[in-house]
């Protein structure tokens, strides 16, 4: 079963790395190079962490492969060039559709 307060923890903290720790070089280079795009990706795994940190409804490692998925996919669709409301739409997806994929194999509730 999916905890919603896990999902609404790591949507809080997609947002805060994709808006609040990006600058503005980040925003207008990371589309095209990758050195840009990868320290973008680093602050969005760091956001994450640190909004899954208070969470008690997955495992440690089970919290690991979720910011690892949701950060290689922002790696790959930052480096396509899109519409904004697509971009974030695709990104939530990804938060929401890890958080219930990882949660299959958990034995937590």
């Amino acid at each position: 079963m999916v905890n919603k307060w896990t999902v609404i923890k790591l949507c809080a903290g997609h947002v805060f790395g994709d808006y609040g720790l990006q600058t503005g070089h980040m925003a207008q280079h990371k589309r095209t190079d990758a050195a840009t795009r990868l320290q973008h990706c680093a602050g969005i795994a760091a956001a994450m962490s640190a909004a899954l940190a208070t969470d008690n409804a997955m495992s440690n490692g089970n919290k690991a492969a979720v910011v690892a998925l949701n950060t290689v996919t922002h790696f790959g669709i930052d480096g396509l060039r899109m519409p904004k409301l697509i971009d974030q739409a695709l990104h939530l997806a990804i938060a929401v559709a890890s958080v219930v994929m990882v949660g299959w194999g958990s034995d937590r509730p």
